[in-house]
């Protein structure tokens, strides 16, 4: 039962991460014909999901690199293979930065040289580093970038996580992003384009 449900696991997380590459290419080449698609606004939301990638793939870098050197200072083995894997895991939002932080687990209780303090301190501190990166820098940094208030981005993966699960989140900010777009360039909703932004108070809502 424990073997087919780690196969069930590593299933949904490939299934998880085929979807989203499958929606990502659909968002960023499936340009659809017809005069109704206005060009510059297909363009625009483009722009934006690349930007949406380049930022998350620095920031999961950076994290890697991060908990990976923290790793290596605690005389943890494999530092470099955990910091990879923490930089592909981040990728899958809530659930990846979860399993990163718990993979080392294993080898940090198995090696004798580490002492219970350290043992303790190697997931405390990257569990600590995968919250602020989750929950403060990447909605600041990725929401300042796409001209979205942060809590809008929160509000959006709770929304989309909800809906899609796995998927949801990780499309979350693109699909945000696309939709401010969309309603920048209608007349009658550009004001709502300002709650996507902060300008306006969500309470007036």
């Amino acid at each position: 039962h424990l073997f087919l449900g780690s196969v069930n696991n590593l299933v949904s997380i490939a299934t998880n991460a085929i979807l989203v590459v499958i929606f990502m290419t659909i968002l960023l080449f499936g340009k659809p014909n017809g005069k109704r698609v206005e060009s510059h606004v297909w363009r625009e939301g483009e722009d934006q999901i690349k930007k949406y990638i380049i930022q998350k793939f620095l920031i999961s870098a950076i994290t890697g690199a991060l908990i990976g050197g923290f790793l290596a200072l605690l005389g943890v083995d494999l530092p470099l293979v955990f910091g990879i894997l923490v930089f592909l895991l981040n990728f899958i939002p809530s659930v990846g930065p979860i399993i990163a932080t718990v993979l080392p687990l294993p080898v940090v209780l198995m090696s004798p040289q580490i002492s219970g303090a350290a043992a303790v301190l190697a997931i405390a501190v990257p569990g600590a580093i995968q919250f602020i990166v989750g929950n403060v820098v990447e909605p600041q940094i990725l929401g300042k970038s796409l001209q979205l208030h942060p809590i809008v981005v929160l509000l959006a993966l709770i929304f989309w996580g909800m809906l899609w699960g796995v998927v949801g989140m990780f499309l979350a900010i693109p699909l945000c992003s696309v939709l401010k777009i969309i309603l920048q360039n209608i007349e009658l909703t550009k004001p709502l384009t300002h709650y996507f932004e902060g300008e306006t108070p969500l309470t007036t809502l």
